[in-house]
């Protein structure tokens, strides 16, 4: 039980996996071009904590991106 209990305390934060992997996605959809879609995954990535800051300068990026 000790050993389980070590064990699981070194796995990684699931949100802040799930949130970078939705920053690079935006990230990779950007520099493709694909602007809608950059939007899309910025907008979940700003739902964890530690990715929000990054992916409301991207959101403020891709929208003047679309304005202009």
């Amino acid at each position: 039980m000790q050993q389980q209990l070590r064990f699981a305390d070194r796995l990684p934060d699931p949100s802040l996996e799930f949130g970078t992997a939705n920053l690079l996605l935006g990230i990779a959809y950007f520099n493709e071009g694909k602007l809608v879609s950059a939007r899309t995954w910025f907008e979940r990535a700003q739902r964890y904590e530690k990715q929000r800051r990054s992916a409301r300068q991207w959101l403020r990026h891709v929208s003047q991106e679309l304005a202009g």
